[in-house]
């Protein structure tokens, strides 16, 4: 019997063996067909044929660079990583973009109200109870915005509900952030049913986002009466600029920042705080992950290209490389830290419950990493798999974003898919597909 199970076992061995062979074979081959014919392979997943790499589409010539970028970008040679590849490395031969279904705004249109844009639902319908928040209305104006702009062109990627949905959207949004605006500058945040505030003032990490969404407004539509109207509520957010102490907060309001001396002082902030926790196995801004980690070296890589200071730029670099190696999973797919406990250094990371804008500043944030390193390659493949994150290509291998009416589920917990639909979940989606589309 011994005999037996020792020849049974070589058996399994020599075929385990020859399948590999073969499949080095195979891929070897394919390789060589991607050489010679350019990008046609048998597809995985959802692809198509390869197109080739072009520079960010802005929509004018006027249009900033939304990170500030320059032509001349030998100042960054300093900010390269200290070791260490990327573990989707290099590829010699063209990448395969995603077939990605169009955009559809049904969803989110259902979500608006003369008040603001829901919070929550229950399943398909608006949780009434939950009221509204103004962090979805700030990403609200960033998307109002960006539809507005990109109307007129009318991108075969995106379907409209209708030519004034886009001027909605803004009104709403910036309407809401006008009556949640307070004397001194601060804002409410969440909002009842009817109308009535339900807190004294906001956190600092509403008031961030609150800053980011007017900074874009402005921006994007600096000519409109929406920018007008914008700018002093802006004025008065700013002046709490040297009080923020949250690092969300203070990364909300780098983000669309132009200003030289308030970057400074972002950067600086930002810094000190990597630089108080970072070691070698921990390249990270705080003791733990908890939710849209991907804002934090963001908002320190633009600081650092927009004051053209290498060692922010290398400081984020090494952030935003830990961070790939701890929610990509090895096979590739993104895999976010979970909510039910996070990831406290030391402990084990949870895995659910995983959260849309997790996956969408995921998006973002190596988008932006992808356009200041040269179009370096990795950082563009970890912003693609974080988008098909919303398509299937996660943990659960369920899509949560919906073709037909433009539902994206709240996310993907242990049973599977959270069935709830809220504004956040569909916005950070609409965020990171038209950062996406822009600079792809």
């Amino acid at each position: 019997d011994v005999y037996k199970r020792q020849a049974q076992y070589f058996r399994q061995a020599r075929i385990q063996v020859a399948f590999s062979q073969f499949s080095d074979l195979i891929g070897k081959c394919l390789w060589v067909l991607r050489k010679a014919y350019h990008g046609f392979v048998v597809p995985r997943c959802d692809y198509t044929r390869s197109r080739p790499m072009r520079p960010p589409i802005f929509l004018a010539p006027s249009t900033p660079c939304p990170i500030g970028c320059f032509s001349d970008l030998d100042y960054l040679s300093a900010a390269q990583p200290s070791g260490g590849a990327s573990s989707l490395g290099r590829y010699n031969y063209p990448r395969m973009r995603p077939s990605l279904p169009k955009v559809r705004l049904d969803h989110l249109q259902r979500l608006l109200t003369p008040l603001g844009i829901w919070q929550h639902t229950r399943y398909a319908e608006p949780w009434v109870e939950h009221g509204f928040s103004i962090d979805d209305q700030a990403r609200g104006l960033i998307v109002g915005a960006w539809l507005y702009r990109l109307a007129p062109r009318q991108p075969e990627w995106l379907v409209l509900p209708g030519v004034e949905f886009p001027a909605q959207l803004i009104e709403v949004c910036l309407r809401y952030i006008e009556a949640a605006r307070l004397e001194d500058g601060r804002f409410h945040n969440f909002r009842d049913a009817e109308g009535n505030w339900l807190d004294d003032v906001g956190s600092e990490d509403s008031h961030g986002r609150t800053v980011w969404g007017l900074q874009s407004l402005l921006q994007l539509l600096p000519d409109t009466e929406w920018a007008q109207r914008a700018k002093p509520i802006l004025e008065g957010a700013l002046q709490h600029a040297r009080t923020v102490r949250s690092p969300r907060a203070l990364a909300f309001m780098a983000l669309a920042e132009d200003n030289h001396a308030r970057l400074l002082q972002y950067g600086r902030e930002l810094t000190r705080l990597y630089e108080a926790v970072r070691e070698p196995d921990w390249r990270w801004f705080e003791n733990y992950l908890t939710y849209e980690n991907p804002r934090l070296p963001q908002a320190l890589l633009l600081c650092g290209v927009r004051t053209r200071t290498p060692e922010w730029v290398k400081f984020a670099r090494e952030a935003l490389e830990f961070l790939a190696q701890t929610t990509f999973a090895e096979t590739g797919y993104f895999n976010p830290v979970g909510t039910e406990g996070w990831y406290v250094r030391g402990k084990t990371r949870a895995l659910f419950d995983q959260q849309p804008v997790c996956a969408g500043a995921t998006v973002e944030a190596f988008l932006d990493a992808w356009q200041a390193f040269d179009q370096y390659k990795p950082f563009l493949e970890y912003a693609e798999h974080a988008l098909m994150w919303y398509h299937g290509d996660n943990i659960n291998q369920i899509a949560l974003y919906d073709p037909e009416t433009g539902v994206v589920y709240d996310g993907l917990n242990a049973l599977g898919v959270n069935l709830n639909r809220g504004s956040e979940s569909v916005l950070s989606y609409l965020l990171a597909r038209i950062k996406w589309e822009l600079y792809t």
